[in-house]
Order: structure tokens, then C-alpha cells, then sequence
């Protein structure tokens, strides 16, 4: 309190015929982690309202109900051109932080500012800086604040329990904030808060000091343990395998073995659980983007009966293809342990038995197998990554771009009798070859808009997703847009793929 506030209260509290509650109106809030100050107007300030009882000794409301109070006893507002009081706002003071409240006005203070009316001599806060943080930082965070609040508000309401919560809405703040939420089996709430490499052309503390503010704010406004949230950086990957390990990670057979058997939480989407590791790589075992995609999936299983999902990942698209109603499915990936974790999922979900196969291999090599067989399938997702130079793919590389023609020609001659296939990739700048698809005898039916979720709709370009059809050549050609004479003399002096 200001040294001179009793003094104030002495003068205008009067004798009155019952309580009466006296609010200090204008106050300050000091901002330990930013080091600069606000003024507020605080209309019921639960820590500095005073109630004047009949016999006119006051006390001081110190309880959270203080608003209950104010409904029910006439208030008298004190307003002065100084605060009268001073907040201290640091990290453990979980209720201080900057609110999005009607009855709370922020008052920028322009000017430097000394507190030595409140007892505090020393607290200081240079004018410079105070006008920085109240042009930038204040009108940021706030922003960010109700950001997450209005996404939150619209998981409750469409019943999604793991979304993203922010996607760099805000260019000075560019950062992904996905919340999990656990099923009942392991209880809890977690964040995963991903910050995206910085330009060049912005200053590395100061992209540092708006991290920390992420930090800071999110696990505050969602309810989210300390302990629960996962900080992780990413950078354009220029090699590697398709999923990138956050440390150094364990490998080989200790690693498959500690995917099938460790506890790790549980989380529902669409009536199904999922395990996730929040622990050990960038992805966490469920790609939030494809809620959608997954569930399409479902929809069209339920006119299939064979399912081929080729780099499978975790197997949460077979997990969802099975539960459309598929008679057999088939999960083909690189790597042992998202196989052991593709079957860790579908077991979770009731999905075994021997009409359910896993396969490692190379996909590319295991396509070109295939397809000397009888084997034939009415539904295939592929979700091949970006790139890879995986060591386990021997001398060739992976790139979506360069290889999708040759990936979908051999992905449709896999296909029986009117069967499709869902083809979806994360290349931001990916342009399919359509004439050379077509020459293949196939078409792509572009059907991305209708996959994005409303929480990733900031981003139309998250992700690409298509339907694979295959037709006779000729008719292919014609759909995307050949001549009749560039048809003919194609098909005469060209072998077929």
C-alpha cells in the first residue's frame, strides 16, 4: 500500500447503516520477469477492498469470494490520479499475470518509475525500458493470452481433447503449443511447446526472452503442470530419418523394447486411445494435423475390406482403418520400433490377431515386391515423410517431391477393382505432377481443404492431401488436360509405366 493510503481511507470511509465496501480503484503491477510496471484500474481488487461494517472498524477482504461481496454490498470506488497499490507479479504468483478482463484497464506508463511511496527505495524501473515493454511486449502477450483462451474454449465445445493451441499466430511469438490430455487410464495434462528457428534478422535474446514469456504464460492459462510441459526446438532438417529423435536417444533393440513395455501416457481421439512419448522425440506419436485425415480414413474403411497403410508411423490410420469395420490390414514402415508401437496401439484398441501383419521394410522395395504378387488391396494411406537419408534405405535417398510419381504409380498397381488410395504429405511447397501421374494412368483429387482442423486452419499448408484413383491412360490424360493429338501421339511412341 502507498504511504499515504490510510490516510486517504481515514478521510472518506463514513459511518453508514450497514457495510460498505471502499475499492481502491487505481493501483500498479510490478512484472519481476519483464522488470517493468502498469497501471491499473482494478474494480474489485479481492486484496484491497475494503468493507466498513456498522460499527465502522474496517477490515480486509481477503478472500477469493470478494466478488460474491461485492454483488451483495454497495461499493464506493476511491479514484486518484497515483495508485494506491502495488502488486508484486513474479513466477510463483500464479494469479497476477496478465488478465483479459473487462473490469481490469491497463494504464501504460510511458515514463520511468520509482516506488519509494510504497517502502521500496530501490525498485526502479528505467524509462526506457518501461516505454519498450509497454509498446511491445504488453499488446503481445495479451494477444497471446486470448488466444489461447478462444482455442480452448473451442476444443470444449467440439469435444477435442488434443489440439493445438497456438501456431505462431502472432509473427514476434513464433511457436507451436499442442495440448494433450490424458484418458482416464493416465490422467493428467500435457503441453508440447515447439519454437520455431528464428530469422536471422531477429535478435537471439530477445527471441530467447519471448520463448520464455511463451513459457511462462501457456501452462498458466491451460492449467498445465510445470512438470508436464515439454519445451522443443525446430529447424528445417536437411537429412536424417523420417522422425527425428529429440536427444541423444537409445537405439536398436533396447529402444523397441522400451516402447512395448514402458508406462506411457494415453490419449483419445475420435474413440480411440494412443500412446505418447513426450520424452524422447520432436514427434510425439500422433500428428495432430491428420485429426481429420485419420478419420476420413475410417469413413472410407467402412467400404473396404483390405487397408494397406505404407510409412505407417505409430499405425494410428490403421488403428482407424480397423475400426471402420476393414477385415485385414497391413502396416508397413522402416523402422522397428514405430512398428512395435504401431501394434502397442492397435492392441490398446482390441485390434489383434493374424489378419493384422507388420512389416519392416524399405517401402519403395517392398512396393516393387508387392507387386509381383497377387496381393491387392481396396484402401491405402501413404504419408511418406519430406526427406530421408535414412542408412537403413542402403544408398537412395527420399525426397517427396522428386520420387511421389514413381511412389503413387507403384502405390496404385497395389490397388483391386475400384480401390482407391489417400495420399498426404507435409512438403509446404509440394506441386504435384499431374501430367506425369496421368501418363501413369493416374488422377489426383485434391481434397486438402476439407482435411485441415480448425485448430491448424491458420496454416492451409500444413499438410497436402489427395485421393488416388487409377483410370485407363487415355481417360487419366484427358482429365488433366491433354490434347486429343497429344494423347495419340503419346500413347503411340511412349511404353506404358
Amino acid at each position: 500500500m502507498a504511504a499515504d493510503a490510510v490516510e486517504l481511507l481515514q478521510r472518506e470511509i463514513r459511518p453508514s447503516a450497514g457495510k460498505r465496501i471502499y475499492s481502491l480503484l487505481y493501483g500498479y503491477q510490478y512484472f519481476t520477469d519483464r522488470r517493468f510496471a502498469l497501471k491499473m484500474r482494478y474494480t474489485n481488487n479481492h486484496f484491497l477492498t475494503l468493507v466498513e461494517p456498522f460499527d465502522a472498524h474496517s477490515e480486509t477482504i481477503v478472500s477469493y469470494r470478494h466478488t460474491k461481496a461485492i454483488r451483495q454490498q454497495p461499493t464506493v470506488y476511491l479514484a486518484t490520479d497515483k495508485g494506491k497499490w502495488l502488486e508484486i507479479v513474479h513466477e510463483d504468483n500464479v494469479s497476477n499475470d496478465f488478465r483479459i478482463n473487462i473490469k481490469v484497464w491497463y494504464i501504460p506508463l510511458l515514463c520511468g518509475r520509482r516506488f519509494a511511496d510504497f517502502g521500496l527505495p530501490d525498485l526502479h524501473v528505467p524509462g526506457l525500458r518501461q516505454w519498450f515493454c509497454t509498446l511491445c511486449v504488453v499488446p503481445a502477450r495479451f494477444l497471446v493470452t486470448a488466444v489461447l483462451r478462444l482455442r480452448r474454449k473451442w476444443a470444449k465445445r467440439e469435444g477435442v481433447s488434443c489440439y493445438r493451441v497456438y501456431d505462431a499466430d502472432l509473427p514476434d511469438y513464433s511457436a507451436a503449443i499442442d495440448l494433450y490430455e490424458g484418458c482416464p487410464q493416465t490422467p493428467g495434462r500435457w503441453l508440447v511447446i515447439a519454437e520455431y528457428a528464428a530469422p536471422k534478422t531477429i535478435d537471439p535474446a530477445l527471441a530467447q526472452a519471448r520463448m520464455l514469456d511463451i513459457l511462462a504464460i501457456a501452462p498458466r492459462i491451460l492449467d498445465v503442470p510445470a512438470e508436464h510441459v515439454h519445451a522443443k526446438a525446430r529447424m528445417r532438417s536437411r537429412g536424417g530419418s523420417q522422425y527425428g529423435k529429440q536427444g541423444a536417444g537409445k537405439g536398436g533393440s533396447g529402444e523397441r523394447a522400451n516402447i512395448a513395455r514402458r508406462r506411457l501416457p494415453l490419449i483419445e481421439e475420435g474413440g480411440l486411445t494412443f500412446a505418447v512419448n513426450f520424452d524422447d522425440y520432436l514427434d510425439v506419436g500422433i500428428f495432430l494435423d491428420h485429426r481429420v485425415t485419420r478419420n476420413l480414413v475410417r469413413e472410407h474403411a467402412k467400404q473396404a475390406r483390405r487397408f494397406l497403410n505404407l510409412f505407417a508411423y505409430t499405425g494410428t490410420a490403421t488403428c482407424y482403418a480397423a475400426d471402420g469395420g476393414v477385415e485385414e490390414t497391413v502396416t508397413v514402415d522402416l523402422s522397428n520400433t514405430y512398428l512395435d508401437w504401431a501394434e502397442r496401439n492397435m492392441r490398446q484398441n482390441g485390434f489383434v490377431g493374424p489378419q493384422h501383419h507388420f512389416v519392416r521394410d524399405d517401402v519403395l522395395a517392398w512396393i516393387r515386391d508387392q507387386r509381383q504378387t497377387r496381393n491387392r488391396w481396396d484402401l491405402i494411406f501413404v504419408d511418406p515423410p519430406t526427406f530421408s537419408n535414412s542408412s537403413k534405405m542402403g544408398r537412395r535417398t527420399w525426397d517427396v517431391q522428386r520420387d511421389h510419381v514413381e511412389l503413387l504409380a507403384g502405390v496404385s498397381r497395389l490397388l483391386a477393382q475400384g480401390g482407391h488410395a489417400i495420399f498426404s504429405c507435409n512438403l509446404r511447397g509440394f506441386r504435384p505432377e499431374t501430367r506425369k501421374l496421368a501418363r501413369a494412368g493416374l488422377v489426383l483429387e485434391d481434397i486438402t481443404a476439407q482435411t485441415i482442423p480448425e485448430d491448424f486452419a491458420r496454416n492451409q499448408k500444413v499438410h497436402h492431401c489427395y485421393i488416388v484413383r487409377r483410370l485407363p491412360i487415355e481417360d487419366a490424360m484427358a482429365e488433366v488436360g491433354f490434347s486429343a493429338q497429344e494423347i495419340a501421339c503419346l500413347l503411340y511412341t511412349s511404353p506404358s509405366p
